[in-house]
């Protein structure tokens, strides 16, 4: 038997929050993999493993990762470990427009980034900056679009389901809908 958890068991047992006849059981051998943001050379390896397991079952016509998106991903400190890196890229791969997924289709990430586990000024502004862009940009094609979303999606070259999730990144308000 496999038994996984992210609680110290021990601790648990001390708490009386677990029991210690039944951590006897499961304790015979425990492996401790370091988190993933210490073993990025395994980020592009699980990444791939994933896109091709969710490929499968929710977009096959995605079949690639960017350089640019592995570099991204490489550079997230993933707090959720695996886990989050896989829903990650699920998300990635049910919302993606192209063969190849993109930084862009990582949206979720960035504003979170963190260089080395320390968030970074420099990171910082350049993200904050990246933002204020898109957040005009898409101003502007709404204006020019008249409100409607459907118009400044196909202006934009989006899903109307992605300009959406990206309005709501920006803080952009969505009730002018089309």
């Amino acid at each position: 038997m496999v038994a996984a958890t992210n609680r110290n068991l021990d601790q648990c047992v001390r708490d009386r929050t677990f029991r210690e006849d039944l951590l006897y059981r499961l304790k015979v051998i425990t492996l401790r993999p370091p988190p993933l943001r210490e073993r990025k050379d395994d980020l592009e390896a699980l990444a791939r493993h994933f896109l091709a397991r969710h490929a499968a079952r929710g977009n096959p016509l995605v079949r690639e990762i960017s350089p640019e998106a592995i570099g991204l991903l490489r550079r997230y400190n993933w707090p959720g470990n695996v886990r989050e890196l896989e829903n990650a890229v699920e998300r990635a791969v049910v919302l993606a427009e192209t063969e190849e997924l993109r930084p862009e289709d990582f949206a979720d990430l960035t504003p979170s980034l963190e260089v080395d586990g320390v968030a970074s000024t420099v990171a910082g502004d350049w993200h904050e900056r990246l933002l204020h862009a898109k957040r005009r940009i898409v101003q502007d094609v709404l204006r020019d679009a008249g409100g409607k979303q459907a118009e400044a999606s196909r202006a934009l070259g989006l899903h109307p389901n992605n300009l959406r999730r990206l309005m709501k990144q920006l803080g952009i308000p969505t009730a002018h809908s089309a």
